[in-house]
């Protein structure tokens, strides 16, 4: 006895008969009637009372066609949860506070409507002790941007690559960042943030001086001081999108390797490498012309 047989056996009950059940499931009749004939043979009793036309289940036959309904959906749930299709239990992930207010929650509502089974734990925090935390077990994952120093066995895998743009109030244009950025007060980031490295190494090499007195430490702070009219500033390009539209004036910021890198950081050879892989996804579908599959 086989799952094809049984699957053949739950075929011809559904379809009425052999016929139908063959096309059904994309065999020839004579096929089909040769594993019902083999599989009563393996039985050792008649299945189908072939006085009758079409060929009825015979009692034992209905007996088996409800342990064979049995058997078929428990082999397809184990084979599906192998291949991760009725994926369950916890996923905890972490993620900087640019991803929370981003990307990520609408990547996990996609997630979630895929897995309903699944159980998905966000929690937020700064990118080094989201690392120590995926390193020691307690995350599977944690959104992060590209880190300066890795933690020892763990990788990290981009999902966005943006540009920078230097962003004021609307009302006037400007030429060039140089511009807008020196004729105007900068708004900056403090110095304990990552962007501001990338950023600053960017004016100096434009040779850029800006006049400041408001420094913060939030992407999203930063641009609603801008869109109020406290001054200019310079961020990436896709904070200004999502996860709802600004009203800034923008022009580009640097060259073509002046970008950002978020992406996903999580233990090498990790378990959950098949949800990591999906997420992943989902965020570059996210990213848009940024996204780095």
């Amino acid at each position: 006895m086989n799952l094809r047989q049984l699957k053949t056996l739950i075929a011809i009950a559904e379809h009425g008969t052999l016929a139908k059940a063959a096309d059904a499931i994309a065999l020839t009749p004579s096929a089909v009637s040769q594993q019902m004939t083999s599989l009563e043979d393996e039985v050792g009793i008649a299945l189908f009372d072939r006085t009758t036309r079409p060929p009825t289940l015979t009692y034992q036959g209905q007996q088996l066609l409800d342990g064979a309904k049995v058997i078929t959906q428990t082999a397809e749930s184990v084979l599906n949860a192998i291949k991760g299709e009725n994926m369950a239990g916890a996923f905890n992930i972490g993620a900087v506070r640019t991803s929370i207010f981003g990307f990520l929650p609408r990547a996990v509502s996609a997630l979630k409507k895929e897995y309903p089974m699944l159980k998905i734990n966000l929690r937020m925090g700064h990118s080094d002790d989201l690392m120590f935390d995926v390193s020691a077990g307690r995350l599977d994952a944690a959104l992060i941007a590209e880190p300066e120093t890795l933690f020892p066995k763990l990788d990290f895998k981009a999902f966005i690559e943006e540009p920078f743009i230097a962003i004021s109030q609307p009302g006037r244009e400007y030429d060039s960042a140089y511009e807008m950025l020196t004729s105007q007060e900068y708004i900056h980031f403090k110095k304990n943030v990552p962007l501001a490295r990338i950023i600053d190494s960017e004016l100096t090499r434009q040779g850029i001086h800006t006049k400041s007195s408001v420094q913060l430490d939030s992407i999203y702070g930063i641009i609603q001081c801008v869109s109020n009219g406290l001054g200019a500033s310079v961020v990436p390009a896709t904070s200004v999108t999502h996860p709802f539209p600004f009203d800034v004036y923008s022009v580009p910021f640097g060259t073509e390797k002046t970008i950002r890198r978020i992406g996903i950081v999580k233990a090498k050879n990790s378990p959950k490498d098949f949800l990591v892989d999906i997420l992943h996804e989902r965020l570059a579908y996210l990213s848009g012309p940024y996204g780095k599959f």
